[in-house]
């Protein structure tokens, strides 16, 4: 049987649990953006797409849609 005490600490760890993968995808998206504007700062610069693709992670075609 379930207690009122299990359900409290059951609601606890589901928020928990849920704050860190929003932390989580937070950073990724962070992450993400960073490396756009990296790629985009080098597309102005005229640098060649095998160094972009080296220095931000992100795919030519990911760069290309820039």
């Amino acid at each position: 049987m379930t207690t009122e005490r299990d359900i409290r600490n059951q609601i606890r760890y589901a928020e928990k649990h849920g704050r860190e993968e929003g932390r989580e995808e937070g950073r990724e998206e962070g992450l993400e953006q960073k490396a756009v504007e990296i790629a985009r700062k080098m597309l102005e610069k005229k640098k060649e797409m095998a160094e972009i693709v080296e220095f931000t992670g992100l795919t030519e075609e990911q760069i290309r849609a820039l």
